[in-house]
């Protein structure tokens, strides 16, 4: 791996790599995630950390790190704001910073593989790739071997994984589910200038409004089958909420809005069926107990299951 860089560092200066931390409330996980910036393969990186008005003590965790570590990177820097924007707004804060040809974002509570960029880079440099997703391991509240969980994607022999797919096949898939692992996204920063960034519209909802403009826009993302970031799934979590209607309300305003007039039948039955829970939802929401049962029942009994089952025995996606 290393005489790839040697060599082509003769020819050119290798690229700066902008590492965004992307930062609500971390301050319980934040130096977990900078160690593991601080200790990549890769040394040409610039560390940039977004904040979205934390009201803990993330800021004073991260001013402390980098006062110490600064040295260690091409540049820092520490962004703040003083209302809550939501993750597409303060990822865009951190992407208009960086000075780097290249953008890797993690969040404040999850870590990356010590060659997690070097191997992203290598890949994309080797085969002209300017969007990359890989795999990611999942483990619960911390990064002890005893609480690992899963990897993501855990089947690879699909349609949507191939060396061979074209962009306009993997829109297709998209409209029917998001494959890529958010957390393992490795991406050139004028793609995302070129697509104006992520969509403000779907404020508790970034990565997949993003990709599916991505791949719609011919930018293919190529699947590089190796674990580059470890994921923490806990009860703060955002998206681990059993009953987040902010999180429901921009997933249904994004599928309604950019999947369901281009998406297949039962997709389009799907997106309505939840829809219409979500509604009901928003109605009981003083009922926790009621909620969580109609919650259940939406994931039960979503028609997509039936929508991917068919397409995956066509072999489609």
């Amino acid at each position: 791996m290393n005489n790839l860089f040697n060599t082509m560092n003769e020819i050119s200066p290798m690229p700066l790599v902008s590492v965004t931390v992307i930062t609500y409330n971390s301050g319980e996980y934040i130096l977990d995630t900078l160690e593991s910036i601080k200790t990549q393969t890769y040394k040409k990186i610039e560390l940039i950390i977004s904040d979205d008005c934390s009201s803990d003590n993330t800021i004073k965790v991260c001013k402390d790190w980098v006062q110490l570590n600064r040295d260690r990177f091409e540049d820092t820097k520490i962004i703040t704001s003083n209302v809550n924007t939501g993750i597409p707004g303060n990822k865009n804060r951190s992407i208009i910073s960086c000075k780097g040809e290249w953008i890797k974002s993690i969040a404040g509570d999850d870590i990356l593989h010590e060659e997690c960029v070097e191997k992203n880079l290598k890949f994309a440099l080797k085969n002209n790739y300017n969007a990359i997703f890989s795999k990611t391991q999942v483990f619960n509240e911390n990064f002890d071997r005893s609480n690992f969980l899963f990897i993501r994607p855990g089947e690879i022999d699909r349609k949507f994984y191939s060396t061979i797919i074209e962009s306009d096949e993997q829109y297709k898939i998209m409209l029917n589910f998001n494959p890529i692992a958010a957390p393992t996204v490795f991406i050139k920063k004028n793609v995302l200038i070129d697509l104006v960034l992520f969509n403000l519209k779907y404020r508790f909802v970034e990565d997949y409004p993003m990709y599916l403009k991505v791949v719609k826009q011919g930018f293919k993302f190529a699947f590089l089958p190796e674990v580059t970031v470890y994921y923490r799934v806990h009860s703060r979590a955002l998206s681990n909420s059993k009953v987040n209607l902010n999180f429901l309300e921009s997933t249904n305003k994004f599928l309604l809005a950019d999947v369901f007039p281009n998406c297949n039948i039962i997709r389009k039955i799907s997106i309505l069926w939840n829809y219409i829970i979500y509604r009901l939802l928003v109605i009981l929401k003083t009922k926790y107990k009621i909620s969580r049962v109609l919650f259940t029942i939406k994931n039960r009994f979503d028609p997509n299951y039936f929508n991917l089952f068919v397409m995956r025995n066509k072999k489609l996606i």
